[in-house]
Formats: C-alpha cells, structure tokens, sequence
C-alpha cells in the first residue's frame, strides 16, 4: 500500500465518520488525524507489536485533535471533556486492533514476528546490491519480505522467478509506482518484468538486518 493509497484511504474514512455522527466536522477530523498517524506508522510495519503501536499513535493523534477541539471550544473544565479524551484514544487503539487481521492477511505472516520471515527464508542466496548511489553491500539470506521469488508483471499476467534461476536483477525507476527489473537468467536469457518500487529486500550482514526498497536499487547480482 503505497502513501497516495492511504491518503485516499484516510480522507473516505474521514468524510463517512463525519456523515455517521450526524455530518460532525470534528468526528471527522478525529479520523482523518488518526488515519494519517496511523498510515506512516504502518506503512513501515514489520512486526505486530508495530500495527499495535500505529494504533496508538493514533490514539494518541485523536486526543491531541479532540483536547484542541475543547480547547477552542472553551469547554476543558466540562464533565464531557474527560470522556471525549478518553473515547479519542480508546478509538485509535482500537482501530489498530481491528487493523492487525487484515495486516497479518496482507503480509502472510505465519510466525510471532515479521522479522523471523527475512532473517530466516526458506533458502540462501547470497547477494550483491548495487543502489542508485553506486554503493553496494554483500548480504546473505536475500529475500523479499521472506520469499525467496521476485514477483512482477509481465503482460496482463504475473510471474513469480525463484532467486535460485537469476543472475542478475537491474532496476530502472519507471512513473508512478513501479520500477522496470530486468532479470538476467542463469541460462543467459532475460525478462523484464514491473515490480512495485516499494518493494522490499533483506538481507543479513556482519552488522545486522540490511533493507532497501526496489527504487533505491540499481542492480541486484546472485552468487550461486
């Protein structure tokens, strides 16, 4: 899910709260605060504990809007101050509980932390990449998000390549949110496939767990 997605995603969010509690300007701005907190915060998520903390975040951005509300409103020493605080954060928190299903769908995460997936894919290659400053970094374990295919479209159609057949993966920015990956196979042949720009790759260093998103990338060379 990319940033112009979740802003879309926030502001419809927004607009059918505010039309739910009786076409309110302030319930609709608790959403729409809320849901773009909670968009940053997720859109970097690995773990579910990090879904959680977007919640809060969000919580936390609700009760910020609501105390500004009271505020102006000149209502803070009122008996429903308290409870519109603690229904501002309760509703953030909630919402990152109601959040973390779909995100477990959407990542497939099948241990107790997104992490354990891309320091332990089901094979390991070792990796060259190249960014798009000119400087490379060896990793071994290389993956995407835990899978050890790269996934793009080719066509209408998509086609998944295990990292076990490439050579080498070059990688041009192209508009909007994919990037143009041309895969050098072990055989000598060569596809090019779209793949999203915000796609992931890890990889394990001496010095720890190394990320870098497809936009980033120039190249991509696969010892075998």
């Amino acid at each position: 899910i990319n940033a112009e997605t979740a802003l879309v995603f926030s502001m419809l969010m927004a607009m059918l709260t505010g039309l739910v509690f009786n076409e309110s300007v302030i319930y609709g701005a608790y959403a729409l605060i809320g849901s773009v907190v909670a968009a940053g915060t997720v859109g970097h998520a690995k773990t579910r504990m990090d879904v959680l903390r977007a919640g809060l975040l969000a919580g936390l951005g609700n009760t910020a809007c609501a105390l500004s509300m009271i505020l102006v409103g000149g209502s803070l020493f009122s008996v429903q101050a308290p409870a519109e605080l603690v229904m501002a954060l309760a509703g953030g928190v909630a919402t990152g509980l109601l959040a973390l299903p779909l995100w477990m769908i959407l990542v497939g995460l099948g241990g107790d932390s997104g992490v354990e997936s891309v320091t332990n894919p089901a094979e390991q290659h070792s990796a060259i990449l190249t960014d798009a400053d000119g400087a490379s970094m060896n990793v071994s374990g290389m993956n995407v998000s835990g899978a050890v295919v790269l996934v793009g479209r080719l066509g209408r159609g998509d086609l998944s390549v295990p990292f076990a057949t490439i050579s080498t993966i070059d990688i041009t920015d192209d508009p909007g949110d994919f990037a143009a990956a041309r895969v050098t196979l072990t055989d000598g042949k060569a596809v090019t496939l779209l793949i999203r720009d915000s796609m992931s790759f890890y990889g394990t260093t001496n010095a720890g767990l190394f990320q870098i998103r497809a936009r980033d990338l120039t190249r991509i060379s696969i010892e075998h």
